[in-house]
Formats: C-alpha cells, sequence, structure tokens
C-alpha cells in the first residue's frame, strides 16, 4: 500500500510538470481517504492554475473535474486546516482569470453542466473552511478574493454593520445571496 502511495505522489508530480490535470484528479479520485494524498493533489492544482494567463489551464482542470475533486477533499477532509488552506488556494487561483464570466459559468456549470449545483457545494465548503478556522486569515483571504472577482459580495461581520446583506450572483438570473444572523441563504 505504501509503494502505491509513493507511486501515486511522484505520478502526481510527474503530471503537475507536464501540465496534466487529468492524472492529478485521477490519483486525488483514487485516494480519497487521505488527506496527505488530496493536500499534493490540491498543491499540483493550484501550481498548474498560476502557471498561465491564459484560459486553457483553468478549462482543462474544469474539464477534468478540478473543482469536483477538490469541493470533494475539502468536503472530506473538513478538519484538516492545511487541506483547507490549499484548497481555498486552488479556488483562488480558478478565479484569477481575466474573462469573468467564464470563471462564473466554469463554477456554476462543473464539468458535468449541473447548474448552480457546483458553485453552492462550492460555497459552501469554502464557508466550512472558513467556520473550522476562524482565525487562519490565509483562507478568509483566498475565500474573500475568489468571492469579490466573481460578484459574490462577503459580509461585513464588523459589530456596526447591518445585519442583512443580500446580492445578484449571475447577471439575468433571479438568485441571490442574502447573509443574515451570520449564515447565507
Amino acid at each position: 500500500a505504501e509503494e502505491a502511495r509513493v507511486e501515486a505522489v511522484r505520478a502526481m508530480v510527474d503530471g503537475q510538470s507536464k501540465m496534466n490535470f487529468k492524472t492529478v484528479i485521477y490519483y486525488m479520485r483514487c485516494y480519497r481517504d487521505s488527506a496527505e494524498m488530496q493536500l499534493k493533489g490540491c498543491q499540483c492544482l493550484a501550481y498548474m492554475l498560476g502557471q498561465s494567463d491564459y484560459t486553457s489551464p483553468r478549462y482543462n482542470c474544469q474539464r477534468e473535474g478540478g473543482i469536483e475533486a477538490v469541493v470533494d477533499a475539502m468536503t472530506q477532509h473538513s478538519h484538516n486546516e492545511a487541506l483547507q488552506v490549499k484548497g481555498c488556494v486552488v479556488m483562488y487561483m480558478f478565479t484569477q482569470e481575466k474573462d469573468v464570466w467564464g470563471i462564473k459559468h466554469d463554477i456554476t456549470y462543473g464539468s458535468h453542466g449541473r447548474y448552480y449545483h457546483n458553485f453552492l457545494k462550492l460555497k459552501a465548503v469554502m464557508d466550512a473552511a472558513r467556520r473550522n478556522f476562524p482565525n487562519n486569515k490565509d483562507i478568509e483571504s483566498y475565500i474573500y478574493s475568489s468571492y469579490n472577482k466573481i460578484g459574490y459580495a462577503l459580509p461585513d461581520t464588523s459589530e456596526d454593520s447591518p445585519k442583512t446583506s443580500c446580492s445578484s450572483w449571475q447577471k439575468g438570473q433571479n438568485v441571490q445571496a442574502c447573509w443574515s444572523d451570520g449564515k447565507w441563504y
């Protein structure tokens, strides 16, 4: 088992060096129960997404199920702080594309075309990371930057701020996200 895990890590690193999202995501799926392997997968994905200003890395990651793989990793290992940080880094890297509407499309539709399913799952795991690790400024920063880039406002939770805040998420859709009483609706 240990030899197979070591070989999987080598394959992930090789996949990273060749910008092969499919290989990295494949091994993330094979080792779902291993926080160490999920962390390595998220590290590889973040690295690959950061290698270009062009849309192809983001598109390839989305097409191969990268968003779903990261959401699954963050869900399965919700109390692993290092993994939560790296998962938020992947989403941050994913949202740094200049084509904002393309980002929204990829996040909402994912690789399987489930409308809003991916965004709601992604938002849930990122919010869980923020709740589980409230003092982790990296998580807060990556989530804030990611949400801001796709036009999803985080609430001001300071004592003197209004307790309700709503924002439209996608142009032309009757969808709103509302923060009220410490929860998103």
